[in-house]
C-alpha cells in the first residue's frame, strides 16, 4: 500500500483483510464522514473495496530532504 505522492512516498507492507461485512462499512463510513464533513454513502465502499492493513513494516521520505529523511519502521 502506498501514497501517490511519489516525491513524498510512504510505503506500508502488511496484512490485508477483507473489511466488506456491513456492520464495518458502516462503522467505516460514519467515522470517515463525521471527520472529513462528507457524505459517502455505504454503497460506495461496498460497490468498490475496503481492506484493512495491518502493517510490518513502513517506508517514507522527503524529496526535498532525499539523502537525510529516508526513514524505516519495523513493526516488533
Amino acid at each position: 500500500m502506498t501514497t501517490d505522492d511519489a516525491l513524498n512516498p510512504v510505503i506500508i507492507e502488511g496484512s490485508a483483510t477483507d473489511e466488506s461485512a456491513d456492520r464495518d462499512v458502516r462503522l467505516f463510513t460514519d467515522t470517515l464522514n463525521a471527520k472529513y464533513k462528507t457524505d459517502y454513502g455505504v454503497e460506495f465502499f461496498t460497490e468498490n473495496a475496503l481492506f484493512a492493513v495491518t502493517p510490518e513494516w513502513a517506508f517514507g521520505l522527503l524529496e526535498s530532504d532525499f539523502s537525510g529523511s529516508p526513514t524505516c519502521w519495523e513493526r516488533v
